[in-house]
């Protein structure tokens, strides 16, 4: 299984986006309709000190690499989980969801290469939804 100890002996940021290169589609082994189950985790006290904890750990650092300083101004931080989370691991309260060595920061780009982006660097149509307004 994927963890963040394995991520952080890689070099280069090549060898850590294939590392954590997901090629999914939105929505696949997701949520869907039932976003707002890991929106309410997401603005939880619980995930907003897991959330600091990680980007002080990483320094602020796209895939946790010196040198890829996240500029706030410019973009944002997203924390990624290494490992996917389900819809059953929000309900069940899985330990994968504020696991350290399950969580790396990445700016938005970043994210969307992991969960989206194809061998050939191409990315595939993702259709959106009614109400699905907050990027995950």
């Amino acid at each position: 299984m994927k963890n963040y100890n394995e991520l952080i002996v890689l070099k280069t940021f090549d060898e850590r986006l294939d590392y954590l290169r997901l090629f999914s589609n939105v929505c696949e082994n997701t949520f869907g309709g039932n976003r707002y189950f890991n929106q309410k985790f997401y603005m939880s006290e619980e995930w907003k000190k897991i959330r600091r904890n990680v980007i002080i750990r990483d320094n602020g650092c796209d895939m946790a690499l010196e040198g890829y300083d996240i500029n706030t101004k410019h973009d944002r931080i997203m924390i990624h989980h290494i490992v996917p989370i389900t819809y059953d691991d929000i309900i069940n309260h899985s330990p994968k969801l504020i696991d350290m060595n399950n969580l790396v920061c990445v700016r938005y780009n970043t994210h969307n290469l992991i969960h989206y982006s194809r061998d050939n660097g191409s990315f595939e149509y993702t259709p959106r939804f009614k109400n699905d307004t907050k990027l995950w």
